[in-house]
């Protein structure tokens, strides 16, 4: 009988339950892109960037270089119908170029169309010119007068009842109440603190030396300007004796021509009074007298011939007294 001999075995050393001994799984390490360091190596040339193209954007004309090219063509306007008109040869280059753009461009292309569109327009204009002279004188006459009563209303209302409760409103509770603590007592200060340095230290300076130069230059330019003052009154005064002495004498020679003048006046006009009066009784009491005649015929038919003499009717007895018209003028 043969038995067999058991082997003996070790056994297993003890397994500890913690993290480290546990077994890991393993990734495969990721290969990452070398970062090239721009300090480490300076010499490297770097790569440029391509921009995306951008439009150009566009000037945006604002209003106030709007305004200096309004007052700008405005005083060229000015100057040009000022100085142009005298400047007949012209000799300005600013004339020249007016006269230019005329002669080439206002003459032959603008005047003719709108003349053209002138003339087309007039007899429309012709036709609604009854219509806007009966729509005037309907507004001068219905509408203005209420709308001016509407507005002397509106006025007289608001100076009675608007005026001061905006006053109230606007001024005492607003402003006063409000407004004005508020600057005082906040913005005030913050704006005397921050200002009041840079005043002191930079305005200051300059605003004194411009007022010690300003009052230096006017110590030194008084006395001249006061001596020029002084002579010229002195040259004004010399003048006028002088003057004054002509003209008295060029008075006393001139008188007697201008009496004569006067007088010689005097006698045309009375000569020209008489014969006016003259002509007047011989051409024109006749058609007087027969204009008064048949007035009297026609008023009073049943009246006898004898009835249309002169010395019938009153005024035409009247002409004949009526004395010749003489001026005086004295």
């Amino acid at each position: 009988m043969v038995v067999n001999r058991r082997i003996s075995v070790s056994a297993a050393p003890p397994v500890s339950r913690t993290a480290s001994t546990q077994p890991a799984v393993r990734v495969p390490e990721l290969s990452m892109p070398s970062v090239p360091n721009v300090h480490s190596q300076p010499d490297e040339p770097k790569k440029k960037r391509r921009r995306k193209a951008t439009k150009p954007k566009e000037k945006i004309v604002t209003y106030p270089r709007l305004l200096q090219v309004l007052f700008a063509l405005f005083v060229v306007s000015v100057y040009a119908s000022v100085v142009c008109r005298s400047d007949f040869p012209q000799s300005l280059l600013l004339c020249r170029s007016l006269d230019l753009y005329r002669r080439q461009i206002v003459d032959p292309y603008i005047l003719p169309p709108v003349e053209s569109v002138i003339q087309h327009a007039e007899p429309y204009v012709s036709t609604l010119k009854p219509y806007a002279i009966s729509t005037a004188k309907f507004t001068r006459t219905h509408i203005t007068p209420h709308i001016s009563a509407f507005i002397d209303s509106s006025l007289f209302y608001y100076h009675a009842e608007v005026a001061p409760r905006l006053q109230w409103l606007i001024v005492d509770r607003v402003w006063s109440g409000v407004m004005k603590p508020l600057y005082f007592d906040t913005l005030h200060p913050t704006l005397e603190r921050h200002t009041r340095p840079f005043y002191n230290d930079h305005l200051a300076p300059g605003a004194s030396k411009v007022v010690a130069y300003a009052q230096a230059t006017c110590v030194r330019v008084l006395p001249h300007a006061q001596h020029y003052l002084l002579n010229t009154r002195k040259n004004a005064a010399r003048v006028y004796e002088v003057v004054r002495l002509h003209m008295l004498d060029l008075h006393q020679r001139i008188r007697p021509h201008v009496i004569v003048f006067l007088d010689q006046a005097h006698t045309h006009a009375l000569a020209l009074a008489q014969k006016a009066g003259d002509l007047r009784r011989q051409f024109i009491d006749p058609h007087v007298r027969k204009i008064l005649d048949k007035v009297t015929e026609k008023y009073d038919p049943s009246s006898d011939d004898s009835s249309t003499d002169s010395s019938a009717h009153p005024l035409v007895g009247s002409l004949s007294d009526v004395p010749p018209l003489d001026i005086v003028i004295t």
